[in-house]
C-alpha cells in the first residue's frame, strides 16, 4: 500500500514488481446522522461523485472493478453512472457540516480531498476531513461512527466465493 508519489518513484526501479490485489474501497455513512437519515440524501451523495476521475487521481496502477470476480471474469458490473447534472435539485439538508473520516494510509488523503471537492461542488455540503491513525479509526467507528467514512476491505483469500459472499 504505497502512496501515489512513492509508487511512481519506485516503479522506475528495475527490481519493482507490481501485483494485483483486489481491495474494495467504499464510503460508509452513519444513517442516524440527520443528513443521512433520509435515503434520498444518501443517493444524492452517491450520484454527486464522479467516479471516472478516481483512477486518474490515484494512479494508473489503481484499476476500477469491472466484474464481481478478480482477474476480469465474466460477470460485468454496470459502469453507467448518472451524470451529476442529473440531480433534480440540491437536496434539502441542515447546515451542519459533515465530518468525513479516513485513516492515514497510502493515498487515502488524496482520494478524500477529491471526494470532499465533489461533494462541495455538486451538493454544496461543507465537509470537514478528519484523518485518524488506523487503530484509533477502527475504535472510533466501533464506538461512535462519524457521518461519512472512507473504508476499504481486502479479502484474506483470493477466492470467487468470497467475493459473491461479500457482495
Amino acid at each position: 500500500d504505497l502512496g501515489t508519489l512513492d509508487r511512481a518513484a519506485l516503479a522506475k526501479r528495475a527490481d519493482y514488481h507490481r501485483t494485483v490485489s483486489p481491495i474494495l474501497v467504499y464510503l460508509g455513512m452513519d444513517s442516524t446522522f440527520s443528513k443521512f437519515s433520509r435515503a434520498e440524501n444518501r443517493k444524492y451523495l452517491s450520484i454527486a461523485i464522479n467516479r471516472e476521475n478516481i483512477p486518474k487521481i490515484l494512479s494508473s496502477a489503481d484499476i476500477p472493478a469491472r466484474s464481481f470476480l478478480p482477474r476480469d471474469l465474466a460477470v460485468p458490473l454496470g459502469t453507467k453512472q448518472a451524470p451529476t447534472n442529473a440531480l433534480p435539485s440540491k437536496p434539502q439538508h441542515d447546515a451542519v457540516p459533515v465530518v468525513f473520516a479516513y485513516y492515514e494510509k497510502g493515498s487515502n488523503r488524496l482520494l478524500c480531498e477529491y471526494l470532499q471537492s465533489e461533494i462541495r461542488k455538486n451538493l454544496g455540503w461543507i465537509t470537514t476531513l478528519q484523518p485518524v491513525e488506523v487503530k484509533t479509526y477502527w475504535a472510533q467507528l466501533a464506538s461512535q461512527p462519524v457521518p461519512v467514512f472512507l473504508n476499504s476491505f481486502g479479502p484474506p483469500i483470493w477466492d470467487a466465493r468470497f467475493y459473491f459472499d461479500l457482495f
